[in-house]
Order: structure tokens, then C-alpha cells, then sequence
């Protein structure tokens, strides 16, 4: 493994997607060796929701690890959360796999592992009764960022059960974390979720989440693209309290809709039609005339 690599694995645990430059520094490294390299353009094509180009990277970066039992379990993690956003059954079996094998992940991949699992066993929707992971060492709580991650999904766990005061407030406490590293992503996902969730209790609380959430977005991220799922919040918010503003969240969605990636999947076109469409009854054409074009109206104009 280069000795610049447990860095980058740092930077990109404590920032997420603001490590990029890190992550193209490292593919322009040439003494990286090959499944490292496939592990960080795996990672470039999840930002991008380039599903099927990541899942090849994972393949070829797990034939090329050999005895790298860090990139290996990386990978590993990278794949599950993927089949997480096409909801493929497989998936089950890898998480199934990575429970199975936690205590042989290096302590370098751990806590990204560690995270997946949690994540993937908050967000499955299949009626399979997986065994949930426990985190109960000091390790993980001491890193802000996994902690984070870790009360994100213990929020999503709680709601899912019913308790969804108790999950709000954990959100509120991961994103009270979140904002001190500062992480995008947690901030973004912990505003975003909780105002999902409160939509139809609280909407004008959810709303002003949504609001910030959106906020957040436009102050940490150059591509809206990956955030998507923001923009589809507020808008179904907006619609659940007659919002003024509707209009304008509906043509932001028209625009940005068109650089979404195809294919299946969280973050794809295909993903959000429904929102897509739902959009085109909210964005008014005020430069068209809206009289029939006769003789009368043209004599008279």
C-alpha cells in the first residue's frame, strides 16, 4: 500500500465528496498500485451514480488485490452500498458476508465498513430478517465523522420501527456533529431526512428543514446532480403546504433533471420520473400567447 493512502482513506472519511481532489491526486499517482486505483474510480463513479462503470471498477480492483485485505473489504463495502441504491437482492448476501468476516476488516477500512453494514441494514426494505451490526466500541464514537454516519443510521432504524421522536432527535444530534467538522453529506442527509420523515406531521417544520437542506447544497456543492434527492424533498414538501415558491423549485428540477444519469438506480432519471413529470404542472410558459392568433385580435393590435 503507498504510505499516502491512509491519508487520502482519512480526508475522504472526514469529508466525503469535498476529497475529490485528493481522490484525482491519488489516480495520478503512479506507484498506486492497480486495485487501489480501481477502488478510487469506483468511488468517483458513485458521486456521479455511474452504477454499472462502478460496479466493473469494484470487479476488477477485487481480482487485483491479492493479499490487500483493506482495498478488498473497501470494495467490498462500496459494492453493498451500490446494490443498496439498484435494490438487488444480492445484496443481502454480501452483507450477510461482511458481518460474517467484520472482525478480519484492518482497522483502516473499518469504520467505512462498519457504516455500510449499519446503513444497509437501517435502509433494506426487503422482508429478510437480517442481524443487525452493533458498534459498541469507543473506536467508532471517536471519530466524529463515523459517528456521525453511525447516528444517521440508528435514526433511520428508530423511524422504521415507529419511533420516530426519538429518530428526529438523533438526526439532530448527528447533524449537530456534522456541522462542527464541517461534512456535507451528513449535513446535507441529516436536514433532508428528518424533513422526509415529519412531512406529513410537521410540514411547515419539514419545509423549513428542506429549506436548509437545500441551502447547504448550494453553499457545499459545484454538481447538484448527486444531491438530486434534496430538490425532491422540498418539492414534495412544497406541494404538501401550497408553497408560492413551487414554481421555482419545479423549473430548478426541469433544468437539473436533464444532466441525470440514466439507467436504474438512486440518482437517476429513472429513479425520480415521477418527479420529473409531476414538475411539468407547475412551470407556466409566460412569454406565450395565450389568445387565438384571428384576424380580429391582429387588426386590432
Amino acid at each position: 500500500m503507498n504510505k499516502k493512502v491512509p491519508q487520502v482513506i482519512d480526508v475522504l472519511m472526514k469529508y466525503g465528496s469535498f476529497a475529490r481532489p485528493l481522490v484525482n491526486w491519488a489516480l495520478s499517482n503512479d506507484k498506486l498500485n492497480s486495485a487501489w486505483k480501481e477502488y478510487f474510480k469506483a468511488i468517483r463513479y458513485d458521486w456521479q451514480k455511474e452504477y454499472t462503470l462502478e460496479l466493473k471498477c469494484i470487479e476488477r480492483g477485487i481480482r487485483r488485490c491479492k493479499d490487500d485485505r483493506t482495498v478488498k473489504y473497501l470494495l467490498l463495502s462500496l459494492e453493498l452500498s451500490v446494490l443498496q441504491n439498484l435494490k438487488k437482492p444480492e445484496g443481502d448476501r454480501l452483507y450477510i458476508k461482511l458481518r460474517r468476516e467484520f472482525h478480519k476488516v484492518p482497522k483502516l477500512a473499518r469504520k467505512t465498513v462498519a457504516t455500510t453494514l449499519l446503513s444497509y441494514s437501517s435502509l433494506n426494505m426487503n422482508e429478510t430478517d437480517l442481524i443487525k451490526i452493533r458498534l459498541w466500541s469507543q473506536y467508532y464514537q471517536n471519530d466524529r465523522s463515523t459517528q456521525v454516519f453511525i447516528l444517521i443510521g440508528k435514526a433511520r432504524k428508530k423511524i422504521k420501527t415507529g419511533n420516530t421522536a426519538e429518530g428526529i432527535a438523533l438526526y439532530f444530534k448527528g447533524l449537530r456533529i456534522a456541522k462542527t467538522i464541517p461534512h456535507p453529506t451528513g449535513i446535507i442527509e441529516g436536514l433532508n431526512d428528518s424533513a422526509w420523515y415529519i412531512r406529513h406531521r410537521h410540514p411547515h417544520w419539514a419545509l423549513r428543514l428542506a429549506n436548509q437542506a437545500m441551502y447547504w447544497v448550494g453553499w457545499y456543492r459545484e454538481d447538484a446532480r448527486r444531491d438530486f434527492y434534496v430538490f425532491d424533498t422540498f418539492f414534495e414538501i412544497q406541494r404538501i403546504v401550497s408553497d408560492q415558491r413551487l414554481g421555482e423549485t419545479a423549473s430548478l428540477i426541469a433544468s437539473l433533471q436533464k444532466h441525470l444519469p440514466s439507467g436504474q438506480g438512486r440518482g437517476t432519471r429513472e429513479y425520480y420520473k415521477e418527479t420529473i413529470q409531476d414538475c411539468k404542472y407547475f412551470i407556466f410558459d409566460l412569454k406565450g400567447s395565450v389568445y387565438k392568433n384571428s384576424d380580429l385580435l391582429r387588426n386590432y393590435l
